[in-house]
């Protein structure tokens, strides 16, 4: 019996509320040289948003029965983010104490892993196939799945095959993929790598035509008369469907804990080419956990149920110093013939240093069951623990039964005791799990001084009236979180109490209103008897929930969108208001109807403000404008704020004394600094160490450590003000590793993934090394792989040229450019020859990213975008701008070996553009490309010192390899002078930033050339020409700007932009004045 579902898609996208869904192709393509991975974008926002107000207690309860694995302890990894656990276990399905003959349940295998988004698969002319493992004897009743809307199959006939699962050892005859053992003993942490075929007989089949009506978003649900259901007993069982198509995704897949080493990855992809897995030939392998669900009905002994466990938020100490309790119900049913009973029932802490267990068994009757208490001992601040539970059966005493041990979650839950600093300003991330929401805003917050607290709800649970009380104000971002930790019981209330009590709150949120329930889709006056808090503290006298105008937004003068002008935001469902008499309007609306700004995108009034749209879809000049005029409009008062110049990170030689220099911006915009110092930490001894004032705004100390190849060190800056005010820097670390300088010339540093080195013929660590050698260059070598980064003071500034070469180097390091000591290096005049063909690799899915000023990417290796895994076979030399990186080299294509990929022709190499691509004056130039560049593609860019190429340069043959790194260590590492004239045109961020009244610019160029320094305002508008045409000497030059415009008059607080012209070329930075 076939039966459609539409109300099952919103209950597999409650997890998806606030996620971007994408299809993302088969990254691997293993037919042909210059075959692109394609991207293909799934428009499924608005139906996602439209969908989710469709659900109703009802669906979430089906959801709920939905989490079938999680009772069967089929994953057990970490998770940092916490999850609703009301989501995570089983509801239950059988009263404990009905009589023998009622305990069969039916329920739902679903391998979604609490997913927060899902994307669609393209197959190839392949097969697809989900393997499942039942919690004990089962009938298989049916099956449901998501077809993706735009799958080649529809109008055609498809076959769905219900599979056995072989007994182990698995063994593919024809020797490809890794062997295995099926039924209990496979564990499902394989990933990208091919398997033996595992399936035994087909059991059952359904053969049907898929029509449009049955793809995306309806879930099509197949459900089997009961006279036919398939008896599958307690094997592993597997789903498959043949799929034949080309060109767009078949089905929807879970975007969750699936990967390397992760228990959970039941979806397998069938590769008739062996997919670059077992070429030549093929076999299966473990991919995504594709949409597939499987209708049980059990018989059998089940594990234990544990449900319903208690989900602690973190707590400050001061409020709660413990211990603490956490409850959950726990018990079991056996079968119609065996009663079942509990042997053990354990709680489980691990502080990180071990585990503490404890069985509970005792507290209720074990073969009833009932709710278990466990305690966590009281821990100090800044003490974090995981804790479960795990509770096991006596399944054998059952003739030919055995006993079952079930953890009842999908992961450990964290928990964690803090204490509040002493900043008066709480920000409250309530977006749901974005750690990064509205980071320019709270990035300048930190950079200027503003001291607070943060909170993430996501990973620290909802914050108590005693936490919230530590505050003067609370500052709340939302994003499309709808409402909440407004619907936690009690929060509502405590944010009422902290106005009341003169507090000051703010908050941002593109869906409070409709979370609450309230009418949305036009205009409505609010009701205060239904909705006091929106009316009577957030002073909204009428509302639009969910009623896109436009995406054009203007800032009112004096008000906390001051100086901010027009600017586009595009949040996905914004609400609009009115608000009542004792408030301002913030933020204009541009509304096309009205051909007019209309305002009704905020307000503020006294003590507090409410802007009804999403702030972390502006760009970040404006957030960080906002961020501004609002700690100016609360009043808040700034602290010391450090910034790092200079100071050590990642691997320092062991074995003998290095001076560590410490160098710190440290500066307060309503105070003066009186002190700083350092706090050094090495293998848990700790000194703390006064710094100097430099007089330029910086503090500084050289401290001498020495490390043991063991050593592990951490620090941190503090300072105060002349007001009593801290401030203090992030924590930064440093550890021993034993390496030894052997007076090379360049630096090699190698960050190849472990095993990859071998992974096929011609490793490209050995080929790079030989090609080195074969050159002449005197290289000392660092194990990146192995030893992470090299510090820069210690290690990297003592060599003119770096030579970083990634093979699978998954982890781009710091992506933050402050944070990576590549850029301490450049930024010093080093030169860097970075290769790697996996920028981003796993971190992003493979999927290609733009990148902004402020990245590692953007800001040292000169390029605005990466495209992953083109897998292109040939490069071909372009233009260096008169560099010399390319002379000499061939001028007909240069093809790549593939190296390490077992598969010929598959070099994984990923495509670029570098920043300031499609402008007439684009700089830097490229020298390496495909297609012809500049209108083919870029795999390579040149900015400054630093050369980049987006694949392995091991992958060129030998005498190209020679050619081009020789070029490079003679014309332009090793001939240049560290020390002599700037190599590139540079514009620096002026010091101190923020700044009153006065701060300093400065700027390098390589030549001499006629300046132009201009100030300009945010609406473009020019406040002082510092420099007009005027002709400067080549080398670094300095100026301080006294914050007064071309009149003398000083300017107001806000951000300025600030254009440096100079030898035909062009620079642009931002600065803050605030007063």
């Amino acid at each position: 019996m076939k039966r459609i579902v539409n109300s099952l898609l919103v209950l597999a996208l409650l997890f998806c509320w606030t996620t971007d869904l994408s299809a993302v192709k088969d990254v691997l393509k293993p037919d042909g040289y210059f075959t692109a991975k394609q991207l293909k974008e799934m428009d499924m926002g608005s139906k996602r948003m439209q969908e989710r107000k469709a659900a109703t207690s009802e669906s979430k309860e089906r959801f709920d029965a939905m989490r079938e694995q999680s009772v069967s302890g089929a994953g057990n990894s970490t998770s940092s983010e916490r999850k609703d656990l009301g989501d995570d276990v089983v509801p239950l399905k059988v009263d404990p104490s009905a009589a023998q003959s009622e305990k069969r349940f039916p329920s739902e295998i679903a391998y979604d892993d609490g997913s927060t988004g899902m994307g669609g698969f393209i197959f190839e002319d392949d097969s697809a196939s989900v393997w499942f493992r039942p919690l004990t004897d089962a009938y298989f009743t049916g099956f449901g799945m998501y077809f993706y809307d735009g799958t080649e199959l529809t109008g055609t006939d498809v076959t769905i095959e219900l599979r056995d699962v072989l007994d182990g050892p698995i063994v593919d005859p024809a020797g490809a993929g890794q062997t295995i053992d099926g039924n209990g003993d496979f564990d499902f942490s394989i990933y990208n790598e091919g398997v033996a075929p595992f399936h035994g007989p087909v059991l059952w089949s359904y053969t049907f035509p898929l029509t449009a009506s049955d793809v995306y978003p309806t879930s099509f649900e197949v459900e089997i008369a009961e006279a036919d259901w398939v008896d599958v007993g307690s094997r592993d069982f597997a789903i498959t469907l043949a799929i034949p198509g080309a060109d767009e995704a078949d089905l929807l897949y879970y975007e969750g804990y699936g990967g390397s080493g992760v228990p959970y990855n039941h979806g397998f992809k069938w590769y008739h080419t062996g997919g670059g897995y077992c070429a030549p030939d093929p076999c299966w392998t473990p991919r995504l956990n594709f949409e597939i669900s499987a209708y049980v009905d059990y018989y059998g002994d089940p594990p234990p149920f544990v449900e319903n466990v208690q989900q602690l938020d973190d707590v400050y100490f001061s409020c709660s110093p413990g211990p603490y309790e956490v409850t959950a119900d726990i018990y079991d049913i056996g079968t119609a013939d065996f009663a079942g009973a509990l042997t053990s029932v354990l709680f489980i802490v691990d502080d990180g240093m071990g585990f503490d267990t404890t069985d509970v068994n005792g507290q209720n009757d074990p073969t009833v069951g009932g709710t278990y208490t466990g305690t966590i001992p009281s821990m100090g601040a800044d003490a974090a623990v995981n804790y479960w539970w795990s509770a096991t059966d006596n399944g054998s005493e059952a003739e030919g039964g055995v006993d079952h041990t079930a953890d009842g979650q999908f992961s450990p839950i964290p928990f964690a005791v803090h204490e509040a600093s002493g900043a008066n300003v709480l920000l409250l991330n309530d977006s749901g799990s974005d750690a990064d929401y509205m980071a320019a805003a709270t990035g300048f917050m930190d950079e200027v001084g503003y001291l607070n607290d943060s909170w993430n709800t996501a990973t620290m649970g909802t914050p108590g009236a005693c936490e919230l009380g530590n505050y003067g104000t609370i500052i709340i971002g939302q994003g499309l979180n709808s409402a909440g930790s407004f619907a936690v019981d009690g929060f509502e209330a405590a944010i009422m109490a902290h106005m009341d009590a003169g507090g000051k709150f703010v908050l941002i949120s593109d869906d409070y209103i409709y979370g609450l329930d309230a009418p949305g889709g036009a205009w409505t006056s609010t009701d205060a008897s239904a909705y006091p808090f929106l009316a009577n503290y957030l002073h909204v006298a009428d509302y639009c929930s969910d009623c896109v105008v436009d995406s054009l937004y203007a800032g009112i003068d004096g008000t906390v969108g001051d100086m901010l002008g027009e600017f586009e935001a595009h949040p996905q469902w914004p609400d609009h208001i009115i608000g009542d008499d004792d408030t301002s309007p913030a933020f204009l609306v541009w509304s096309a109807d009205d051909e007019d700004y209309i305002p009704i995108g905020g307000v503020q009034f006294d003590g507090g403000v409410f802007i009804p749209w999403d702030m972390d879809f502006a760009a970040d000049d404006i957030q960080s404008g906002f961020a501004a005029n609002l700690m100016a409009f609360l009043g808040e008062m700034t602290g010391p704020a450090l910034s790092a110049v200079a100071n050590p990170s990642w691997g320092i030689p062991a074995g003998h004394a290095h001076d560590l220099d410490f160098i710190y911006n440290i500066g307060d915009f309503d105070g003066s600094i009186t002190e700083a110092f350092v706090v050094i930490s090495v293998d848990d001894a700790q000194t703390t160490h006064n710094m100097g004032d430099n007089g330029d705004g910086t503090w500084s100390v050289s401290v001498s450590v020495t490390l043991t190849d063991t050593s592990f060190g951490s620090y941190y800056v503090m300072a105060h003000d002349n007001e009593g005010n801290m401030g203090m820097s992030a924590d930064g670390s440093f550890y021993g590793v034993d390496w030894e300088s052997m007076g090379g010339e360049i630096l090699y540093m190698q960050d190849h993934y472990p095993p990859y080195d071998g992974y096929g013929p011609g490793a490209a660590d050995s080929v790079l090394m030989a090609n080195l050698d074969a050159i002449g260059i005197g290289y000392d070598k660092w194990d990146a792989g192995a030893d992470g980064l090299a510090d820069n003071g210690t290690v990297m500034s003592s060599y003119a040229g770096v030579l970083y070469a990634g093979v699978y180097d998954w982890n781009l390091w710091p992506d933050v450019s402050s944070d990576h000591p590549l850029t301490a290096y450049v930024n010093g005049g080093g030169n860097l020859f970075y290769t790697s063909e996996e920028v981003l690799g796993e971190y992003t899915d493979w999927e290609d990213v733009s990148f902004a000023a402020g990245h590692f990417v953007y800001d040292v290796l000169g390029v605005e975008w990466v495209g992953n895994d083109y897998n292109y076979a040939a490069v071909a030399a372009y233009d260096d701008g008169g560099a010399g990186l390319i002379d000499g080299l061939s001028d007909s294509a240069i093809y790549l070996d593939s190296l390490m990929f077992p598969l010929t022709g598959v070099s994984m190499a990923d495509l670029c553009d570098p920043v300031g691509y499609g402008t007439p004056d684009m700089l830097p130039p490229i020298f390496l490309g495909i297609y012809s560049p500049p209108n083919g593609y870029y795999a390579g860019s040149l900015n400054g010192t630093t050369a980049f190429l987006a694949f392995i340069v091991a992958q060129m043959p030998d005498d190209q390899q020679q050619i081009l790194i020789g070029n490079w260590y003679n014309t332009v590492s090793i001939d240049n002078d560290v020390d002599g004239l700037p190599l590139d045109f540079t514009l620096n961020q002026n010091y101190p930033n923020p700044f009153n009244p006065t701060t300093t610019l400065s700027f390098a160029i390589p030549m001499d050339s006629k300046v132009d320094l201009v100030v300009y305002n945010l609406l473009g508008q020019e406040v002082t020409r510092i420099f007009d045409h005027k002709l400067m000497r080549a080398g670094a030059h300095e100026i301080i700007w006294d914050g007064k415009d071309n009149f003398g008059n000083p300017v107001g607080t806000g951000l300025y932009v600030y254009r440096l012209n100079a030898a035909d070329k062009s620079a642009v930075q931002k600065m803050m004045l605030l007063k």
